[in-house]
């Protein structure tokens, strides 16, 4: 009886040394990504809608959560099937969110891509709210409905029926200065990688989505803003998530989650290497 005793408080002690706190996680972050850890009750962060720089949707590894990520904190946590939350009007089919991107931020009206079965499909849908004083969207008075039907991501994404990399598991619409012909210029793209999260294509924004993509890019050696564009090495052999975020010191970020979500790394615009791997 004893031995059983003592094999069950040894396997309590392992459990309790394996798991992690997700607040003493949080004080070990940079200030303006704490609440990564905390968010989903520590599960991670599988998927990242960026409504602005400022403003972000955060989706749980699962796909059935999404919390609120505004001023650097999160604010706001819903289970996908919430009534009250801004998916309230999401139609009751789809029970998992992937990632997603808005179009054109503070235009009415403005229209969300909503990418969902694993990558491989998406909808369209309104955004309904509306922005304060600081260009932030206001919440919670912000919901998304008027969804269209659920349409395969190559009738969007490909000019002739396909689409190079098959599925979407991160995606973000990028505005910044690059280089054309080597001289500094204005441009928007869009930046979409795959449900491995291991290939990269770019569309360029030129009054058509479904504009001709760039070559498959892999996640090493990515080229950023700038001219000549800044290159650095992405964090992870592949990504889950990736968003632009201003920190609160005003800087522009790019941030890096890992598949597994677990994971990420940040560039901020002007640096020379990016910053070093932090757990969740």
């Amino acid at each position: 009886m004893k031995s059983s005793y003592l094999f069950i408080a040894i396997l309590l002690f392992l459990f309790s040394s394996c798991s992690k706190d997700p607040q003493e996680v949080a004080n070990n972050l940079p200030e303006d990504f704490r609440d990564f850890a905390t968010v989903f009750s520590g599960e991670g962060i599988g998927g990242i809608i960026s409504l602005s720089y400022e403003s972000h949707i955060l989706i749980s590894t699962d796909g059935d959560k999404y919390a609120w990520f505004e001023g650097n904190q999160v604010t706001s946590e819903w289970e996908l099937s919430n009534s009250e939350g801004p998916f309230k009007n999401l139609p009751t089919t789809i029970n998992h969110l992937e990632t997603g991107m808005i179009l054109q931020p503070y235009k009415d009206p403005n229209y969300l891509y909503l990418v969902v079965e694993e990558g491989r499909k998406y909808m369209a849908c309104r955004v309904n709210g509306n922005v304060d004083d600081n260009n932030n969207w206001e919440n919670p008075n912000f919901y998304f409905d008027d969804f269209s039907e659920i349409r395969d991501v190559e009738d969007q994404w490909g000019t002739d029926g396909t689409y190079p990399i098959g599925t979407i598991g991160a995606c973000i619409k990028n505005n910044y200065v690059g280089c054309l012909n080597g001289i500094s210029v204005a441009l928007e793209e869009f930046l979409l990688v795959n449900k491995e999260g291991n290939q990269l294509i770019r569309y360029k924004v030129d009054g058509l989505v479904n504009s001709p993509p760039s070559n498959i890019e892999s996640l090493t050696n990515f080229s950023g803003a700038g001219c000549p564009p800044d290159e650095y090495d992405t964090p992870f052999a592949s990504i889950g998530a990736i968003a632009l975020m201003e920190t609160k010191s005003g800087q522009l970020a790019a941030v890096y989650f890992s598949k597994e979500g677990k994971s990420f790394a940040y560039y901020t615009e002007g640096d020379s290497s990016i910053s070093e791997k932090y757990s969740l």
